[in-house]
Protein backbone atom coordinates (compact mmCIF):
# COMPACT_ATOMS: atom_id res chain seq x y z
CA UNK A 1 0.00 0.00 0.00
CA UNK A 2 1.20 3.05 -1.12
CA UNK A 3 2.21 6.11 1.81
CA UNK A 4 1.56 9.83 1.03
CA UNK A 5 5.09 10.28 0.91
CA UNK A 6 5.49 7.73 -2.11
CA UNK A 7 2.85 8.26 -4.46
CA UNK A 8 1.90 5.23 -6.63
CA UNK A 9 4.04 4.68 -10.07
CA UNK A 10 0.62 3.79 -11.87
CA UNK A 11 -2.62 5.06 -11.62
CA UNK A 12 -4.55 8.05 -13.87
CA UNK A 13 -2.13 10.76 -13.27
CA UNK A 14 1.52 9.16 -14.48
CA UNK A 15 -1.30 7.35 -17.19
CA UNK A 16 -2.33 10.51 -18.83
CA UNK A 17 1.27 12.30 -18.63
CA UNK A 18 2.58 8.72 -20.58
CA UNK A 19 -0.28 9.39 -23.13
CA UNK A 20 0.43 13.45 -23.26
CA UNK A 21 4.05 12.82 -24.40
CA UNK A 22 3.12 10.16 -26.78
CA UNK A 23 1.26 12.39 -28.76
CA UNK A 24 3.24 15.06 -28.70
CA UNK A 25 5.86 12.70 -29.49
CA UNK A 26 3.62 11.54 -32.26
CA UNK A 27 2.81 14.70 -33.32
CA UNK A 28 6.25 15.54 -33.70
CA UNK A 29 7.14 12.75 -35.55
CA UNK A 30 3.76 13.38 -38.11
CA UNK A 31 5.15 17.47 -38.50
CA UNK A 32 8.47 15.98 -39.59
CA UNK A 33 7.43 13.32 -41.99
CA UNK A 34 4.84 15.74 -43.43
CA UNK A 35 6.66 18.98 -44.04
CA UNK A 36 5.33 19.84 -47.72
CA UNK A 37 1.84 18.90 -46.28
CA UNK A 38 2.46 21.49 -43.29
CA UNK A 39 4.06 24.34 -45.85
CA UNK A 40 1.03 23.82 -47.89
CA UNK A 41 -0.98 24.54 -45.29
CA UNK A 42 0.64 27.30 -44.31
CA UNK A 43 0.89 28.91 -47.62
CA UNK A 44 -2.53 28.44 -48.29
CA UNK A 45 -3.36 30.37 -44.87
CA UNK A 46 -1.06 33.43 -46.63
CA UNK A 47 -3.28 33.33 -49.41
CA UNK A 48 -6.75 33.49 -47.56
CA UNK A 49 -4.94 36.40 -45.32
CA UNK A 50 -3.87 37.64 -48.12
CA UNK A 51 -6.89 37.64 -50.37
CA UNK A 52 -8.85 38.83 -46.93
CA UNK A 53 -6.48 42.29 -46.83
CA UNK A 54 -7.58 42.47 -51.21
CA UNK A 55 -11.18 42.07 -50.10
CA UNK A 56 -10.40 44.90 -47.01
CA UNK A 57 -9.25 47.31 -49.60
CA UNK A 58 -11.97 49.68 -51.33
CA UNK A 59 -10.65 50.36 -54.88
CA UNK A 60 -12.34 50.53 -58.20
CA UNK A 61 -14.35 47.28 -59.01
CA UNK A 62 -12.14 47.29 -62.59
CA UNK A 63 -10.32 49.64 -62.79
CA UNK A 64 -9.45 50.66 -66.47
CA UNK A 65 -8.36 54.09 -65.81
CA UNK A 66 -5.20 55.60 -65.05
CA UNK A 67 -6.19 57.38 -61.97
CA UNK A 68 -5.89 54.09 -60.36
CA UNK A 69 -2.14 53.68 -61.31
CA UNK A 70 1.28 55.37 -60.45
CA UNK A 71 1.78 58.00 -62.53
CA UNK A 72 5.60 56.07 -63.72
CA UNK A 73 3.53 52.75 -64.21
CA UNK A 74 1.09 54.38 -66.01
CA UNK A 75 3.62 56.05 -68.41
CA UNK A 76 5.65 53.24 -68.66
CA UNK A 77 2.33 51.04 -69.48
CA UNK A 78 2.01 53.65 -72.29
CA UNK A 79 5.37 54.07 -73.81
CA UNK A 80 5.99 57.38 -72.62
CA UNK A 81 9.25 56.44 -71.37
CA UNK A 82 10.67 56.55 -67.44
CA UNK A 83 9.17 59.74 -66.75
CA UNK A 84 6.89 61.33 -63.94
CA UNK A 85 6.18 64.66 -62.44
CA UNK A 86 6.16 64.90 -58.59
CA UNK A 87 5.80 68.31 -58.14
CA UNK A 88 5.47 67.83 -54.10
CA UNK A 89 9.32 66.12 -53.72
CA UNK A 90 11.06 68.27 -57.20
CA UNK A 91 9.03 71.95 -57.43
CA UNK A 92 10.64 72.22 -61.03
CA UNK A 93 9.74 68.92 -62.69
CA UNK A 94 7.26 70.06 -65.62
CA UNK A 95 6.28 68.50 -69.06
CA UNK A 96 10.08 68.87 -70.43
CA UNK A 97 11.42 68.24 -67.31
CA UNK A 98 10.10 65.02 -66.07
CA UNK A 99 12.92 62.27 -66.50
CA UNK A 100 12.71 60.78 -63.15
CA UNK A 101 15.16 58.24 -60.70
CA UNK A 102 12.63 58.60 -57.79
CA UNK A 103 10.84 54.97 -58.14
CA UNK A 104 13.19 52.42 -57.98
CA UNK A 105 12.88 50.05 -61.51
CA UNK A 106 12.23 46.75 -60.42
CA UNK A 107 8.64 47.36 -58.93
CA UNK A 108 7.78 50.20 -61.65
CA UNK A 109 8.84 47.92 -64.46
CA UNK A 110 7.19 44.75 -63.18
CA UNK A 111 3.87 46.66 -62.39
CA UNK A 112 3.55 48.27 -65.96
CA UNK A 113 4.04 44.62 -67.35
CA UNK A 114 1.41 43.66 -65.33
CA UNK A 115 -0.69 46.77 -66.64
CA UNK A 116 -0.11 45.95 -70.27
CA UNK A 117 -0.80 42.44 -69.70
CA UNK A 118 -4.21 42.58 -67.58
CA UNK A 119 -5.31 46.04 -69.26
CA UNK A 120 -4.50 48.09 -66.50
CA UNK A 121 -6.01 45.80 -64.13
CA UNK A 122 -5.43 47.09 -60.40
CA UNK A 123 -7.10 43.98 -59.43
CA UNK A 124 -4.44 42.01 -61.08
CA UNK A 125 -1.56 44.16 -59.78
CA UNK A 126 -2.93 43.72 -55.73
CA UNK A 127 -3.05 39.65 -56.53
CA UNK A 128 0.35 39.93 -57.57
CA UNK A 129 1.12 41.12 -54.32
CA UNK A 130 -0.27 38.28 -52.35
CA UNK A 131 1.91 35.94 -55.17
CA UNK A 132 5.09 37.80 -54.12
CA UNK A 133 4.89 37.46 -50.67
CA UNK A 134 3.72 33.50 -51.14
CA UNK A 135 7.42 33.83 -52.82
CA UNK A 136 8.93 35.47 -50.33
CA UNK A 137 7.48 33.03 -47.49
CA UNK A 138 9.20 30.00 -49.25
CA UNK A 139 12.26 31.88 -49.02
CA UNK A 140 12.01 32.52 -45.44
CA UNK A 141 11.13 28.44 -44.89
CA UNK A 142 14.57 27.50 -47.21
CA UNK A 143 16.73 29.93 -45.48
CA UNK A 144 15.51 28.88 -41.78
CA UNK A 145 15.68 25.02 -43.09
CA UNK A 146 19.07 26.15 -44.19
CA UNK A 147 20.39 27.21 -40.69
CA UNK A 148 18.20 25.09 -38.84
CA UNK A 149 15.48 22.33 -39.66
CA UNK A 150 12.64 21.95 -41.06
CA UNK A 151 10.46 21.78 -37.66
CA UNK A 152 12.07 25.56 -37.21
CA UNK A 153 11.63 26.53 -40.77
CA UNK A 154 8.01 25.07 -40.55
CA UNK A 155 7.74 27.68 -37.39
CA UNK A 156 9.34 30.87 -39.47
CA UNK A 157 7.45 30.30 -42.33
CA UNK A 158 3.85 30.30 -39.98
CA UNK A 159 5.55 33.51 -38.16
CA UNK A 160 5.69 34.87 -42.03
CA UNK A 161 2.33 33.91 -42.96
CA UNK A 162 0.63 36.08 -39.80
CA UNK A 163 3.22 39.38 -39.99
CA UNK A 164 0.46 41.99 -40.18
CA UNK A 165 3.22 44.40 -41.93
CA UNK A 166 3.44 42.51 -45.20
CA UNK A 167 -0.20 41.47 -45.28
CA UNK A 168 -0.52 44.93 -45.38
CA UNK A 169 1.64 45.87 -48.25
CA UNK A 170 0.47 43.13 -50.45
CA UNK A 171 -2.28 46.16 -52.06
CA UNK A 172 0.23 48.45 -52.26
CA UNK A 173 2.16 48.74 -55.76
CA UNK A 174 5.17 49.34 -53.77
CA UNK A 175 9.11 47.77 -53.72
CA UNK A 176 9.00 46.71 -50.11
CA UNK A 177 7.82 43.52 -51.10
CA UNK A 178 9.85 42.70 -53.95
CA UNK A 179 12.76 43.74 -52.33
CA UNK A 180 12.01 41.50 -49.13
CA UNK A 181 11.92 38.99 -51.88
CA UNK A 182 15.01 39.77 -53.17
CA UNK A 183 16.84 40.26 -49.57
CA UNK A 184 15.89 36.46 -48.35
CA UNK A 185 16.97 34.38 -51.52
CA UNK A 186 19.90 36.57 -51.60
CA UNK A 187 21.08 35.86 -47.79
CA UNK A 188 19.89 31.95 -48.92
CA UNK A 189 22.55 31.69 -51.38
CA UNK A 190 25.04 33.42 -49.84
CA UNK A 191 24.50 30.94 -46.57
CA UNK A 192 24.13 28.17 -49.66
CA UNK A 193 27.49 29.53 -51.18
CA UNK A 194 29.36 29.75 -48.01
CA UNK A 195 28.99 26.04 -47.68
CA UNK A 196 29.42 25.01 -50.91
CA UNK A 197 31.40 27.75 -52.11
CA UNK A 198 30.19 27.44 -55.99
CA UNK A 199 30.12 29.87 -58.52
CA UNK A 200 26.82 29.77 -58.78
CA UNK A 201 25.33 30.32 -55.49
CA UNK A 202 27.78 33.50 -55.34
CA UNK A 203 26.25 34.94 -58.35
CA UNK A 204 22.71 33.84 -57.52
CA UNK A 205 22.83 35.56 -53.95
CA UNK A 206 24.77 39.04 -55.56
CA UNK A 207 22.10 38.63 -58.67
CA UNK A 208 19.13 38.38 -55.84
CA UNK A 209 20.35 41.29 -53.42
CA UNK A 210 20.66 43.62 -56.39
CA UNK A 211 17.27 42.97 -57.87
CA UNK A 212 16.50 43.96 -53.77
CA UNK A 213 18.59 47.06 -54.38
CA UNK A 214 16.58 47.78 -57.74
CA UNK A 215 13.25 47.67 -55.79
CA UNK A 216 14.36 49.50 -52.47
CA UNK A 217 17.49 51.34 -52.79
CA UNK A 218 18.28 50.83 -49.24
CA UNK A 219 19.22 47.21 -50.18
CA UNK A 220 22.59 48.82 -51.58
CA UNK A 221 23.99 49.05 -47.96
CA UNK A 222 24.27 44.88 -47.20
CA UNK A 223 26.36 44.02 -50.11
CA UNK A 224 29.87 46.71 -49.36
CA UNK A 225 29.07 45.28 -45.46
CA UNK A 226 28.36 41.81 -45.88
CA UNK A 227 31.43 41.96 -48.32
CA UNK A 228 33.73 43.16 -45.73
CA UNK A 229 32.26 40.40 -42.75
CA UNK A 230 33.13 37.78 -45.80
CA UNK A 231 36.74 38.49 -45.60
CA UNK A 232 37.09 38.81 -41.82
CA UNK A 233 34.66 36.58 -40.64
CA UNK A 234 35.80 32.87 -39.90
CA UNK A 235 36.74 30.73 -42.81
CA UNK A 236 37.73 27.17 -44.06
CA UNK A 237 40.90 28.48 -45.27
CA UNK A 238 42.05 31.48 -41.99
CA UNK A 239 45.95 31.64 -43.76
CA UNK A 240 47.03 35.23 -43.48
CA UNK A 241 49.47 34.77 -46.47
CA UNK A 242 48.61 37.00 -49.85
CA UNK A 243 46.99 33.27 -51.56
CA UNK A 244 45.25 32.49 -48.40
CA UNK A 245 43.61 36.05 -48.84
CA UNK A 246 42.97 35.87 -52.28
CA UNK A 247 41.09 32.34 -52.23
CA UNK A 248 39.02 33.76 -49.37
CA UNK A 249 38.47 37.19 -51.96
CA UNK A 250 37.46 35.50 -54.86
CA UNK A 251 34.06 34.63 -54.06
CA UNK A 252 33.67 37.86 -52.58
CA UNK A 253 34.48 39.00 -56.02
CA UNK A 254 32.24 37.10 -57.97
CA UNK A 255 28.93 37.73 -55.17
CA UNK A 256 30.03 41.64 -55.66
CA UNK A 257 30.84 41.68 -59.23
CA UNK A 258 27.36 40.02 -59.95
CA UNK A 259 25.68 42.86 -58.04
CA UNK A 260 27.28 45.43 -59.59
CA UNK A 261 26.35 44.10 -63.29
CA UNK A 262 22.64 43.81 -62.22
CA UNK A 263 22.82 47.20 -60.73
CA UNK A 264 25.08 49.09 -64.14
CA UNK A 265 21.84 49.32 -66.27
CA UNK A 266 20.18 51.92 -63.93
CA UNK A 267 23.03 53.29 -62.97
CA UNK A 268 24.34 54.33 -66.45
CA UNK A 269 20.81 55.65 -67.70
CA UNK A 270 20.65 57.78 -64.53
CA UNK A 271 24.31 58.78 -65.43
CA UNK A 272 23.13 59.43 -69.26
CA UNK A 273 19.64 61.08 -68.22
CA UNK A 274 20.96 63.45 -65.13
CA UNK A 275 24.39 63.74 -66.26
CA UNK A 276 25.23 62.77 -62.89
CA UNK A 277 25.44 59.17 -61.05
CA UNK A 278 22.54 58.20 -58.90
CA UNK A 279 22.99 55.03 -57.66
CA UNK A 280 19.32 54.24 -55.82
CA UNK A 281 16.79 56.94 -55.92
CA UNK A 282 16.60 60.79 -56.14
CA UNK A 283 14.10 60.87 -53.23
CA UNK A 284 17.32 60.75 -50.50
CA UNK A 285 17.81 63.58 -50.39
CA UNK A 286 14.44 64.60 -49.74
CA UNK A 287 14.13 62.39 -47.27
CA UNK A 288 16.93 63.41 -45.46
CA UNK A 289 16.31 66.84 -45.54
CA UNK A 290 12.59 66.42 -44.37
CA UNK A 291 13.68 64.39 -41.17
CA UNK A 292 16.41 66.67 -39.97
CA UNK A 293 15.36 69.77 -41.02
CA UNK A 294 13.99 70.51 -37.51
CA UNK A 295 17.26 69.75 -35.77
CA UNK A 296 17.50 73.64 -34.65
CA UNK A 297 14.52 73.44 -32.67
CA UNK A 298 13.90 72.35 -29.31
CA UNK A 299 10.68 70.00 -30.33
CA UNK A 300 13.09 67.92 -33.08
CA UNK A 301 12.44 64.11 -31.61
CA UNK A 302 9.78 63.37 -33.80
CA UNK A 303 8.49 62.37 -37.54
CA UNK A 304 7.43 65.01 -39.49
CA UNK A 305 4.26 64.63 -42.01
CA UNK A 306 4.17 65.44 -45.22
CA UNK A 307 2.45 68.91 -44.51
CA UNK A 308 4.95 70.41 -42.77
CA UNK A 309 7.30 69.01 -44.56
CA UNK A 310 5.75 70.84 -47.32
CA UNK A 311 6.38 73.80 -45.63
CA UNK A 312 9.99 73.87 -45.10
CA UNK A 313 10.48 72.88 -48.58
CA UNK A 314 8.74 76.06 -49.36
CA UNK A 315 10.92 78.11 -46.99
CA UNK A 316 13.63 76.08 -48.92
CA UNK A 317 13.16 77.23 -51.67
CA UNK A 318 12.37 80.54 -50.81
CA UNK A 319 15.69 80.87 -48.85
CA UNK A 320 17.75 79.62 -52.36
CA UNK A 321 17.28 82.32 -54.45
CA UNK A 322 20.41 81.11 -56.57
CA UNK A 323 17.95 77.80 -57.80
CA UNK A 324 17.35 78.73 -61.65
CA UNK A 325 13.95 77.13 -61.54
CA UNK A 326 14.30 74.38 -64.17
CA UNK A 327 16.62 71.83 -61.82
CA UNK A 328 16.36 68.31 -62.52
CA UNK A 329 15.64 65.51 -60.05
CA UNK A 330 19.36 64.68 -59.20
CA UNK A 331 20.14 68.95 -59.25
CA UNK A 332 17.44 68.91 -56.37
CA UNK A 333 18.44 66.12 -54.55
CA UNK A 334 22.12 67.62 -54.65
CA UNK A 335 20.03 71.00 -52.92
CA UNK A 336 18.03 68.73 -50.51
CA UNK A 337 21.33 67.04 -49.22
CA UNK A 338 23.65 70.16 -48.79
CA UNK A 339 20.62 72.05 -46.67
CA UNK A 340 19.78 68.62 -44.85
CA UNK A 341 23.85 68.20 -44.41
CA UNK A 342 24.75 71.80 -43.41
CA UNK A 343 21.49 71.72 -40.19
CA UNK A 344 23.03 68.14 -39.48
CA UNK A 345 26.71 69.49 -39.11
CA UNK A 346 25.55 72.59 -37.00
CA UNK A 347 23.24 69.97 -34.35
CA UNK A 348 25.68 66.85 -34.49
CA UNK A 349 24.61 65.88 -30.89
CA UNK A 350 21.09 66.73 -31.53
CA UNK A 351 21.24 64.45 -34.62
CA UNK A 352 22.99 61.43 -32.80
CA UNK A 353 19.63 62.04 -30.07
CA UNK A 354 17.29 61.77 -33.29
CA UNK A 355 19.33 59.54 -34.58
CA UNK A 356 18.78 57.06 -32.12
CA UNK A 357 15.25 57.82 -30.93
CA UNK A 358 14.55 56.43 -34.81
CA UNK A 359 15.02 53.34 -34.01
CA UNK A 360 11.47 52.50 -31.79
CA UNK A 361 9.97 54.12 -35.06
CA UNK A 362 11.89 52.18 -37.51
CA UNK A 363 11.11 48.47 -35.26
CA UNK A 364 7.67 50.06 -33.33
CA UNK A 365 6.18 52.85 -35.65
CA UNK A 366 6.21 54.58 -31.87
CA UNK A 367 4.56 57.74 -31.89
CA UNK A 368 4.50 57.87 -35.24
CA UNK A 369 1.10 57.94 -36.00
CA UNK A 370 -0.17 60.04 -33.03
CA UNK A 371 1.69 63.13 -34.82
CA UNK A 372 -0.80 62.97 -36.95
CA UNK A 373 -3.15 63.62 -33.96
CA UNK A 374 -4.86 59.92 -34.81
CA UNK A 375 -5.20 57.40 -31.85
CA UNK A 376 -3.45 53.80 -31.96
CA UNK A 377 -5.81 51.45 -33.54
CA UNK A 378 -6.03 47.77 -31.98
CA UNK A 379 -4.55 46.44 -35.43
CA UNK A 380 -1.50 49.09 -34.87
CA UNK A 381 -0.77 48.06 -31.01
CA UNK A 382 -1.04 43.95 -32.52
CA UNK A 383 1.46 45.02 -35.23
CA UNK A 384 3.41 47.05 -32.45
CA UNK A 385 3.51 43.70 -30.13
CA UNK A 386 3.90 41.77 -32.58
CA UNK A 387 6.98 43.34 -33.72
CA UNK A 388 8.35 43.56 -30.31
CA UNK A 389 8.39 39.57 -29.58
CA UNK A 390 9.85 38.75 -32.80
CA UNK A 391 12.96 41.15 -32.31
CA UNK A 392 13.00 39.90 -29.00
CA UNK A 393 12.99 36.09 -30.13
CA UNK A 394 15.53 37.63 -33.10
CA UNK A 395 18.30 38.55 -30.35
CA UNK A 396 17.89 35.17 -28.95
CA UNK A 397 18.61 33.37 -31.98
CA UNK A 398 20.88 35.46 -33.25
CA UNK A 399 23.53 34.77 -30.04
CA UNK A 400 22.58 31.06 -29.75
CA UNK A 401 23.57 30.81 -33.42
CA UNK A 402 26.16 33.51 -33.67
CA UNK A 403 28.69 31.64 -36.17
CA UNK A 404 26.21 30.49 -38.86
CA UNK A 405 23.99 33.34 -38.78
CA UNK A 406 25.94 36.31 -38.25
CA UNK A 407 24.98 36.75 -42.19
CA UNK A 408 21.40 38.00 -40.90
CA UNK A 409 22.09 39.77 -37.89
CA UNK A 410 24.75 41.99 -39.92
CA UNK A 411 22.68 42.72 -42.15
CA UNK A 412 19.60 43.73 -40.04
CA UNK A 413 22.04 45.97 -37.79
CA UNK A 414 23.16 47.81 -40.94
CA UNK A 415 19.94 48.37 -42.39
CA UNK A 416 18.80 49.84 -39.35
CA UNK A 417 21.30 51.79 -39.27
CA UNK A 418 20.70 53.46 -43.06
CA UNK A 419 17.46 54.26 -42.22
CA UNK A 420 17.50 55.54 -38.75
CA UNK A 421 20.39 57.91 -40.13
CA UNK A 422 17.95 59.32 -42.42
CA UNK A 423 14.03 58.31 -41.67
CA UNK A 424 11.95 55.71 -39.62
CA UNK A 425 8.41 54.03 -39.68
CA UNK A 426 8.07 50.31 -39.38
CA UNK A 427 7.02 50.06 -42.82
CA UNK A 428 10.86 50.86 -43.56
CA UNK A 429 12.16 47.89 -41.83
CA UNK A 430 10.13 45.01 -43.91
CA UNK A 431 13.00 44.73 -46.86
CA UNK A 432 14.45 42.43 -44.29
CA UNK A 433 11.90 41.49 -41.52
CA UNK A 434 11.97 38.36 -43.17
CA UNK A 435 15.66 37.25 -41.54
CA UNK A 436 13.87 38.80 -38.67
CA UNK A 437 11.91 36.43 -38.61
CA UNK A 438 13.57 33.16 -39.44
CA UNK A 439 16.01 34.08 -36.64
CA UNK A 440 12.66 34.76 -34.00
CA UNK A 441 11.88 31.50 -35.15
CA UNK A 442 15.40 29.88 -34.10
CA UNK A 443 14.99 31.57 -31.08
CA UNK A 444 11.90 30.50 -30.06
CA UNK A 445 13.08 26.80 -30.40
CA UNK A 446 16.23 27.67 -28.27
CA UNK A 447 13.40 29.02 -25.95
CA UNK A 448 11.12 25.85 -26.00
CA UNK A 449 14.72 23.42 -25.58
CA UNK A 450 15.75 25.17 -22.77
CA UNK A 451 12.27 25.41 -21.22
CA UNK A 452 12.11 21.66 -21.69
CA UNK A 453 15.67 20.71 -20.50
CA UNK A 454 14.31 22.61 -17.31
CA UNK A 455 11.11 21.24 -17.00
CA UNK A 456 13.61 17.38 -17.03
CA UNK A 457 15.41 18.80 -14.27
CA UNK A 458 12.70 19.95 -12.34
CA UNK A 459 10.70 16.54 -12.36
CA UNK A 460 14.30 14.55 -12.01
CA UNK A 461 14.90 16.64 -8.47
CA UNK A 462 11.13 15.93 -7.63
CA UNK A 463 11.55 12.21 -8.27
CA UNK A 464 14.64 11.93 -6.45
CA UNK A 465 13.55 14.22 -3.52
CA UNK A 466 10.54 11.39 -3.58
CA UNK A 467 12.37 8.52 -3.77
CA UNK A 468 14.70 10.37 -0.61
CA UNK A 469 11.88 10.30 1.43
Amino acid sequence: MASALHPPTTGPGPRLKGRVQRIWQDGSGWFDSHTRIVLAAILLLALVFGAYRFIQLEVYAESNTANALPPLVWNLAHGNGYVACYPRYFPFCSAMNNATAAREPVPSLLFAAIAVLARESVTAAYLTGVVINLLILCGVFALCRALANERVALLASLLWALYVPALDLVREMSGDLLAALGVVWGIFFLIRAQETNTGRAWLAAGICLALGALSRSAVSVLVPVLSIGLLVAPASNPSRSLRGILERARPVLFFVGAFLLVMLPWIVRNQVTFGRPVLGSTLTGYNLYRQNYMLSSDNYLRYVYTDEADRAIRALLARRTDLQGTESEAQVDAVYREEALSVIRAHPLRYLSLSAYRAVMLWLDWRVDERMGNQLSTRQVFSMLEQLLLLSAAIVGLIATWRRSWVLGVCLIAYSLLHMAVASRMVFIVPVMPLCVVLAAIGFAQLARALSKRLRAARLTMRRFDLGC
